[in-house]
């Protein structure tokens, strides 16, 4: 066994992260802090990706063509917040978001869609990519989540 076959933890990779007022406290996490404070009740919402936040190694030319990346948020305790990638279209299936039940649906119909619209990422995959899939399948598509 190498090294590469194990499952590493996202941390990583930089796959996701936790911000707080003494770790990455940049315009994500003000903003972060700010919906929480705005909603008390709420422990989790997802958002799109701040610019950079987590496609930095995409060339800027290729990133205003790629599907928007939502990322989930939460507030593990007051000040400290767990983000990580969820779901990449730019064509949400889902809308107006008031409560973690409504946001714990989404995020898992997100994952039975694979984290993608898959025609989406197929178009930029085709356009920008090397090595492309020979086969998409699509998900269905399904009503707006409310």
């Amino acid at each position: 066994m190498t090294i590469t076959e194990l499952t590493p933890p996202i941390f990583a990779f930089g796959f996701s992260r936790v911000d707080s007022a003494a770790q990455n406290a940049m315009l994500p996490y003000r903003g972060d802090g700010n919906f929480f404070r705005d909603h008390p009740k709420r422990r989790v919402y997802v958002r799109n990706a701040w610019a950079d936040e987590f496609d930095k190694h995409i060339p800027a030319e290729h990133r205003k063509e790629l599907p928007t990346l939502h990322v989930l948020v939460t507030q593990v305790a007051p000040g400290v917040h767990y983000v990580a990638p969820v779901f990449r279209t730019s064509y949400p299936f889902w809308a107006n978001l008031t409560t973690d039940a409504e946001v714990a649906s989404v995020v898992a119909e997100m994952c039975r869609r694979g984290g993608m619209d898959v025609e989406e990422m197929a178009a930029y995959a085709v356009k920008h990519c090397t090595n492309v899939p020979s086969e998409f399948s699509k998900p269905p598509k399904l009503s707006i989540v409310h």
